[in-house]
């Protein structure tokens, strides 16, 4: 890419960013994407098109204007695809990609703790899904965990959390526990899958195959370190057809602002 495509891509960034953050964002692309398989065929999930461009290409831009400038994909199913994708698009000459592929499925705990070692990261680092976007959060989650040194998860409203169960936290914000998925929840707050987590964690951790919801966090929320960390932004996980193609016609008119390219 030459320089005057680089300025033309830094030109359409937003430029109200207020902070920028070097501290890596491990976005979390390796799992298989059962669910999505039946219209999503030949690509993992994150690559999923929509109108033209992959999924993962508006969850980093948009990202990006929130202040994230070093990207960690960690991969397992169809590594050599995203490998491409990176090196297929163009991108702003401030933006630093780094991947991991992980020899095995390791579950997103084990997978964390793969990049954290391979990469070898130490101190704080920010993780979100591959297949959820949230154009508002990240801003609002970068302030707030600036203010602590406790990990912390975004938490987000949704008018059925019936997919996702609910997390439950005290006058400090300090998670308490975790109601799982079941019909007739309603509205509620629920983990967006964006965090800030500690290097030394995942390296204690002893298992080397772990969940951070089922393994990570319990643990976290019994020592009272995790935080929960409210943001107003739109949510949605792409992970099953209907909301994939709610994506598809969100991105195609432009109801979104915040993820359009």
């Amino acid at each position: 890419m030459n320089e005057t495509e680089e300025r033309s891509i830094e030109s359409t960034i937003d430029s109200s960013i207020e902070q920028t953050t070097d501290i890596p964002v491990i976005i979390l692309a390796g799992g298989a994407g059962t669910r999505l398989k039946s219209v999503v065929k030949d690509v993992p999930k994150p690559l999923a098109d929509v109108d033209g461009e992959p999924f993962l290409k508006y969850l980093v831009m948009n990202l990006y204007r929130q202040g994230v400038r070093h990207f960690v994909l960690s991969l397992h199913h169809g590594a050599d695809q995203f490998e491409s994708f990176i090196g297929q698009n163009e991108w702003p000459s401030d933006l630093k990609f780094e991947t991991v592929t992980e020899p095995k499925p390791l579950g997103t705990g084990g997978a964390l703790r793969y990049a954290v070692e391979a990469l070898n990261l130490s101190g704080p680092f920010y993780v979100c899904n591959g297949d959820t976007i949230l154009p508002k959060a990240f801003a609002t989650m970068l302030e707030t965990s600036l203010e602590q040194k406790d990990c912390s998860m975004a938490i987000v409203s949704v008018e059925d959390a019936s997919r996702y169960g609910r997390v439950e936290f005290d006058g400090e914000h300090r998670v308490t526990g975790f109601v799982e998925k079941q019909e007739g929840i309603g509205r509620a707050l629920i983990n967006a899958g964006i965090y800030r987590l500690e290097s030394e964690d995942l390296r204690s951790f002893a298992d080397e195959v772990f969940s951070t919801e089922r393994d990570l966090f319990p643990q976290l929320v019994a020592e009272g370190r995790l935080r929960a960390a409210p943001v107003e932004s739109e949510f949605i996980d792409i992970g099953i057809p209907e909301d994939y193609y709610k994506f598809c016609e969100i991105v195609k008119t432009k109801r979104w602002p915040d993820v359009v390219l």
